[in-house]
């Protein structure tokens, strides 16, 4: 769920319940989840300061860590979200890097999330290099 959510191609809602304290709503299977209201933002430097305060919070279920395999996992859908920004040839060595985690210690959900975020780079690799040969 967090690889497709990430890039944009989540296919099923996942199971939702509403919040009492904000007009918002909670993953329901969550470990633990914090509802927050924005005080400020101030976006007049480079990065974004946002101060937020927690007003509602509550635990379902003990969290165990992720193995090496979901980081690797976080890792590359962070990268999926940055492929506008960074060069292709990095993202690809990152991917290469990430994929021996995965191979490594990933069960059947890390492979799977992995390889659609393998799909997805390459589907993108390739509409920019069609963009690039059709100026």
């Amino acid at each position: 769920m967090f690889a497709r959510a990430a890039v944009g191609r989540l296919e099923t809602p996942p199971r939702l319940f509403t919040a009492k304290a904000v007009d918002g709503v909670v993953l329901a299977d969550a470990c633990r989840w914090h509802a927050f209201r924005v005080e400020s933002i101030d976006d007049r430097d480079e990065r974004t300061s946002v101060v937020a305060s927690v007003v509602e919070y509550g635990r379902m279920r003990d969290f165990f860590g992720f193995n090496r395999a979901k980081h690797a996992v976080i890792e590359a859908a962070i990268l999926a979200t940055r492929m506008e920004f960074l060069d292709a040839s990095f993202i690809r060595s990152e991917f290469e890097r990430l994929a021996v985690l995965v191979d490594k210690t990933g069960g059947q959900q890390e492979h799977a999330a992995f390889e659609f975020l393998q799909t997805f780079l390459d589907e993108w690799v390739s509409e920019v290099s069609r963009a690039k040969a059709s100026r």
